[in-house]
């Protein structure tokens, strides 16, 4: 019994010695991208050189391309001196900010204003603006881009000047105007030269072509363009633009040409003339009522600021060759207002 004690004693030592032998002799081996392996300890050196560490380790990134194997109890400290435990790059907005996010979601950032490299908004006099690289810049402005906002200003001599937008207002007071104010400075020469319906069918010109700042400049020289014309007008809200002869078989008829100069349309209106033969005579023929005055009524409408053609046909008054010109003397709105001359 004895010997079978001390044989059972000495397997057991055997044994514990084996597993102490076992465990000593592997090492379990850790690689960057997570996998990890169990080699003995004669082949350590070996698998070291070749990428493989003692403990557990992770890849990081830095901004400009760099990587750095550590150990990953290190991670949080190398995430405050600029690494990043996976791909990153820097992400450029034109107004000057930046972003640095994951290479994997360059392509939606993309979508939504952010660019790969340092861009920057540049201007052009008409308004338009442009998003470049920061590179190519100065030849952009070979071309006429700006590098911040710039405004066209205009001279009373016709001259031009493209100038920050911020230096507008300084600009103001030595004598430049921005466009809709320069079309509106003119208003008073179109009226003296060419009268009040070719400035206002000028400046209705520009001011459909107009935006913003200038749309507004020239809607309000518009309103005061129309007040002023109204009062020269004895505040009559219907102008008589022209009239011309024209026949219908055989008849004669006189074509009068009306501007509306309200916002609101006139619904009837009383025109008077009087009828001359080839001679300059008066004549007296029907329907003159004999002393060659003739009055012309129309029911017809004409819209706010409408510019409309009405027809009186001289019927059984062939000798009519031409009429005196012709004017107004009763005008009535839609909204019940009268005119009387």
């Amino acid at each position: 019994m004895r010997n079978f004690l001390k044989i059972l004693s000495v397997a057991l030592l055997a044994a514990l010695l084996s597993i102490c032998v076992f465990a000593d002799s592997y090492v379990t081996l850790y690689a960057p991208d997570g996998r990890t392996l169990v080699k003995p300890d004669s082949e350590v050196e070996l698998y070291k050189s070749l990428g493989w560490y003692t403990y557990p380790v992770t890849k990081m990134y830095s901004l400009d391309g760099r990587t750095l194997i550590c150990a990953t109890a290190n991670v949080e400290n190398n995430k405050k001196v600029g690494w990043y435990t996976q791909p990153m790059t820097t992400m450029y907005a034109p107004d000057g900010r930046t972003l640095i996010c994951p290479k994997a979601n360059v392509e939606t950032n993309k979508t939504v204003g952010w660019y790969e490299y340092p861009v920057t908004k540049m201007y052009s006099a008409d308004g338009r603006t442009l998003i470049c690289a920061k590179t190519n810049v100065e030849s952009n402005k070979k071309v006429g881009w700006y590098p911040y906002p710039v405004t066209k200003m205009y001279s009373a001599d016709g001259r031009t000047l493209v100038c920050a937008t911020a230096n507008v207002e300084s600009n103001k007071k030595v004598g430049w105007y921005l466009w809709g104010d320069y079309v509106c400075s003119k208003t008073r020469t179109w009226v003296n030269y060419y009268g009040y319906n070719y400035a206002f069918e000028t400046l209705m010109g520009y001011y459909q072509d107009a935006t913003g700042y200038d749309e507004e400049v020239i809607a309000y020289g518009i309103f005061e363009l129309l007040d002023e014309w109204y009062v020269a007008n004895n505040y009559c809200p219907l102008v008589i633009l022209d009239y011309y002869m024209s026949k219908q078989d055989g008849e004669p008829c006189v074509n009068i040409v009306f501007r509306n100069i309200t916002f609101e349309s006139v619904e009837y209106l009383e025109t008077f003339f009087t009828c001359y033969d080839r001679y300059g005579n008066v004549t007296t023929d029907y329907p003159s009522l004999y002393n060659g005055n003739f009055t012309g009524y129309s029911y017809e409408e004409i819209e706010g600021l409408e510019k409309t053609t009405l027809t009186w046909e001289l019927d059984d008054n062939s000798k009519t060759y031409d009429v005196s010109y012709p004017y107004l003397t009763y005008v009535r709105l839609e909204d019940g207002t009268t005119w009387y001359y």
